[in-house]
């Protein structure tokens, strides 16, 4: 039965010291610009993070990310020229990454902050085997 209330630095030392939890691989269906963004996402975020029921959100982040960038700069390209139906799209993609970065929680704000210090990612701390794992092939 767990206990409620804050773990202690015992608790929190101990759960560190059992090891890193399995990071997310991306799909196979994705891109190779979307999988090193999928990458990105999963490695900037502490191991625990995300869990195998994410992986299609996360996918969808990625795919949505991508017509995101793409009207973004072909607005700031021309943007007297841009017509409505490229300003539609773009605004219906940033309304999907808007809503998806939410529920994952993958803004600097759901990353920082924290005053549990097991949520608390210490910077530059990829492992080799983490770097291994979205090497696109």
């Amino acid at each position: 039965m767990q206990r409620p209330g804050r773990k202690t630095a015992e608790a929190v030392a101990l759960a560190s010291f059992r090891g890193e939890p399995a990071r997310l691989t991306p799909s196979p269906g994705l891109s190779d610009a979307e999988r090193k963004l999928f990458c990105d996402i999963v490695l900037a975020s502490s191991p625990g993070h995300f869990q195998e029921i994410d992986r299609p959100l996360i996918d969808a982040y990625c795919r949505a990310l991508m017509p995101l960038t793409e009207t973004t700069k072909a607005i700031a390209a021309a943007p007297d020229n841009a017509s409505a139906a490229l300003l539609k799209v773009n605004a219906q993609a940033y309304r999907m990454v808007h809503g998806l970065a939410m529920r994952l929680r993958v803004s600097p704000q759901a990353r920082a902050g924290h005053n549990n210090p097991a949520s608390r990612l210490p910077r530059g701390s990829r492992s080799a085997k983490a770097a291994r794992l979205c090497e696109v092939l």
